[in-house]
């Protein structure tokens, strides 16, 4: 069934079906509710794909992410579509494979499929790109790493910080001096080894185990 025969159906106009299931607040209670057990008694479903065609709005967030095969990628993808699921929005996930091209093309391919909001691992597209991006008014979130975007909303954990508590807790374990930790992300690592190394008797909270 369209939305031209549920209109039909109900004897109503095809602007007063639309406000019900998108903004009630605007329908009488009584219309609202005739049009909501039509819609529940014929299945009746929204072509998402012409609504965004008027709207300009997919309810779609793009997330491209590094490598997917990584398990903390992995969680960030299942909380996003959790979150996204829950508010009426669907996810599309781009692998970038940890290669510049592979980021650009996400983001063209996102652009193309004017995603509602993009969150972004970055490994180092072009900024020019995504200054262009910006300019068509799609948000842009950043997460674990940053690319250097102007006015871009960044999440991201200190770097620092924790290179600085798992070596310090490597030493408090009595390991030997020279310790050798990994990260995806070479970000301010340098700096906090030398500052335990600095550091003779280092002060931390205990650590669970």
């Amino acid at each position: 069934m369209t939305l031209f025969d549920l209109a039909q159906e109900l004897n109503v106009s095809i602007s007063t079906i639309s406000r019900a299931l998108s903004r009630p607040e605007m329908v009488a209670p009584v219309t609202r509710e005739k049009v909501l057990a039509a819609v529940k008694q014929f299945g009746f479903q929204p072509n998402e794909i012409a609504r965004s065609l008027r709207t300009r709005r997919t309810k779609t967030i793009g997330i491209i992410v590094p490598d997917i095969t990584n398990w903390f990628f992995g969680a960030i993808v299942k909380a996003v579509g959790e979150v996204a699921k829950s508010n009426g929005y669907s996810v599309l996930v781009c692998n970038a494979d940890e290669d510049r091209a592979g980021e650009e093309h996400a983001l063209n391919l996102l652009r193309e499929r004017k995603a509602s909001g993009i969150i972004n691992c970055p490994v180092g597209a072009s900024l020019k790109l995504w200054r262009e991006l910006k300019k068509t008014g799609i948000p842009v979130v950043e997460l674990d790493r940053a690319s250097g975007l102007e006015k871009v909303d960044v999440v991201v954990l200190d770097n620092e910080k924790a290179a600085h508590l798992a070596a310090t807790h490597l030493i408090r374990l009595g390991h030997p001096d020279r310790h050798n930790c990994r990260s995806s992300a070479p970000v301010q690592r340098t700096s906090a080894t030398f500052r335990v190394s600095e550091d003779p008797s280092p002060k931390l909270d205990p650590v669970a185990t």
